[in-house]
């Protein structure tokens, strides 16, 4: 039972950092799941760069970038959410609303 446990912990120590304290304060405000948010994070340009974006099929919405620090990111106008799905590798699913 002790090595299960010693295991898991081991694990766990090799797991992403912890989500940033502005990234999870926006997650445990959120209140309205019409629209299903969700919070991904995706390794992007050798960064690490989490997606904030909506899979209601009514609803209109623009991607939201963050930082590894959950500091937005500003994308040019021009670039698509496709482009950067292209470009990018998904690591995980971090939260979604439903």
């Amino acid at each position: 039972m002790a090595l299960l446990l010693c295991l898991q912990a081991c694990k766990k120590s090799n797991d992403i950092s912890p989500l940033p304290p502005s990234l999870q304060t926006m997650i445990s405000e959120t209140e309205d799941c019409s629209c299903q948010p969700y919070l991904s994070l995706y390794e992007w340009k050798g960064r690490r760069v989490y997606l904030k974006g909506f899979t209601g099929p009514a609803c209109n919405w623009v991607p939201a970038y963050y930082d590894e620090h959950g500091q937005p990111l500003m994308m040019i106008a021009t670039y698509t959410l496709d482009q950067f799905l292209a470009e990018s590798k998904l690591v995980k699913l971090i939260w979604e609303c439903r």
